[in-house]
């Protein structure tokens, strides 16, 4: 009868000790849960929490599921918001960007004198009284540093 008591309580230790292991939550360096999540995966999934370990998101899914599945030391509780991955502001302003297409770019030139040139170059292509824009110099990158004066262009145009 001992010897019966003693083998179902190690089967009960060893049955307990698998358990705990199966459940033991992975460490992870930040939970981010309770927000609304667009994943922009192939479904277009939302979902509620992330698990962030170094660099890399290595779980989404429910709170639940996240909390369940994950432990960390730093959790953020979203309340709601709304997380969006991988969002870099490069743009262009349109009429900006179109508009440099119709003026003169001066980046890399070297003095007044180059950029009177183009003044010249540009006045045989448009029409009389056509303002002829340019942008883009650095007189601090000129052997002489100063700016091209209204009267250097004036007599260019």
């Amino acid at each position: 009868m001992k010897n019966i008591i003693i083998t179902i309580s190690i089967v009960i230790i060893l049955i307990a000790l698998f358990l705990l292991i199966l459940n033991r939550s992975e460490k992870v360096d930040m939970l981010l849960i309770n927000g609304k999540v667009y994943t922009l995966d192939s479904a277009n999934s939302v979902v509620e929490a992330i698990a962030i370990r170094g660099d890399k998101i290595i779980g989404v899914g429910s709170t639940s599921e996240i909390t369940g599945k994950f432990d960390s030391d730093n959790i953020i509780d979203l309340k709601g918001k709304t997380v969006l991955p991988g969002l870099i502001d490069g743009h262009a302003h349109l009429l900006g960007e179109g508009g440099r297409l119709e003026i003169l770019d001066l980046v890399g030139t070297t003095s007044v004198e180059q950029i009177t040139e183009m003044v010249k170059d540009k006045v045989k292509k448009v029409k009389t009284g056509d303002w002829i824009l340019g942008r883009g110099w650095d007189q601090n990158n000129w052997v002489v540093k100063e700016f091209p004066t209204m009267e250097a262009l004036n007599r260019a145009s």
